[in-house]
């Protein structure tokens, strides 16, 4: 079976990467047919012209994650009569309309959104989502049929990860600070201001310490936060590229998710979780139901309660103190991963489907 994977996507991009690897690590062939520019007029003709000249034999189509892939599903529904397969990956409407809060839910600019992640729902053939959770809400607030979804965990690529990590190392400049990671895009849903908070209440601690990594949003706030509390224990990074972040990982003592209150930290289970996994590291992140899909609490990770700093900080002290919690984390993560994570696994219902139409 021969699978175009199509669109504007970015083929590095983790989520891109780990499908078409799980795909072809499963013996299906996978051919990209891929053009990404701001003009989207050339966009659609560059694209409309690969797949006509040398993509149209293919058995199905994939959509690949963009945020503006929702266009592109009309435009391959358009030129093919192939079962399309859209990865829709989030809700543009959700992210900065609930999420992000930079667009209001009664603008204009908010329909648009809502009406183009209704329209990939209601012209793709499946839609896949990362977690049972995002089904739900996609199913509740754009009406989609729920036979449509098809659950894919992002997953990670473990070789690479290891790869990258392992490659010119950073190296941890004192061997006795327990290092706390964090790396990420400074918007609501990661709630870094909790991060800070509780690295506040651990400031006696001198051999504790923290490396945030990341920009954006709420960067600014982030760092007034912190000036405002004369905090010292934090070391504010800027963003680095995905190598480095692999090697910030392979470094740290505990890798941080998500602390953010907004509805949708409560439906994803963010990239870094999984690289966290990949490179032996236990992690932190809030308790959700999404998260519940996939960890045991206190088994393969450890959860704290939503948008509380204490917790979060008396969590830290729980796995630097408890050297057996703290093997058994990784243990058992690391058999999960290797099991049921790695990317031939996480296309497992993706490929059920596509045997199925074939």
């Amino acid at each position: 079976m021969n699978i175009c994977y199509f669109g504007d996507f970015n083929p590095r991009y983790i989520r891109n990467s780990v499908i078409v690897e799980g795909l072809r690590a499963n013996g299906l062939e996978v051919s990209l047919c891929n053009f990404s520019t701001k003009n989207r007029f050339l966009k659609f003709i560059k694209l409309t012209q690969a797949y006509l000249n040398s993509h149209r034999k293919s058995d199905f189509i994939i959509v690949g994650s963009s945020d503006t892939s929702r266009w592109l599903v009309l435009l391959i529904k358009a030129i093919s009569s192939k079962p399309i397969f859209w990865d829709a990956h989030y809700s543009i409407y959700d992210t900065y309309v609930n999420d992000r809060n930079l667009i209001g839910r009664k603008s204009l600019k908010a329909a648009y959104y809502w009406f183009i992640d209704w329209m990939g729902c209601y012209l793709a053939d499946y839609i896949l989502l990362d977690t049972n959770a995002h089904i739900e809400y996609f199913c509740d607030l754009f009406s989609a049929d729920k036979n449509k979804f098809i659950r894919v965990l992002v997953g990670a690529d473990k070789n690479l990860l290891v790869s990258m990590a392992r490659s010119g190392r950073i190296m941890k400049k004192d061997k006795n600070i327990f290092l706390v990671n964090f790396h990420g895009r400074y918007i609501p849903l990661q709630g870094v201001e909790n991060v800070v908070l509780a690295a506040k209440k651990l400031e006696t601690y001198q051999d504790i310490k923290f490396n945030l990594i990341g920009s954006g949003q709420t960067y600014k706030e982030v760092r007034r936060l912190s000036s405002s509390l004369d905090i010292k224990n934090i070391n504010f990074i800027d963003r680095v590229s995905y190598e480095d972040v692999a090697k910030y990982i392979d470094i740290c003592d505990i890798s941080l998710g998500i602390f953010g209150g907004s509805e949708k930290a409560k439906r994803v289970i963010p990239n870094k979780l999984y690289e966290a996994i990949a490179l032996d590291r236990p992690v932190i992140t809030e308790d959700s139901l999404a998260i519940r899909e996939v960890f045991e609490n206190d088994k393969n990770i450890i959860l704290c309660q939503r948008e509380s700093a204490d917790d979060l900080a008396k969590k830290i002290l729980l796995i630097k103190q408890n050297p057996d919690l703290y093997k058994t984390i990784v243990a058992n993560a690391k058999e999960l991963f290797d099991k049921k994570l790695m990317p031939e696994f996480v296309v497992g219902d993706l490929i059920n489907k596509i045997k199925y139409e074939k």
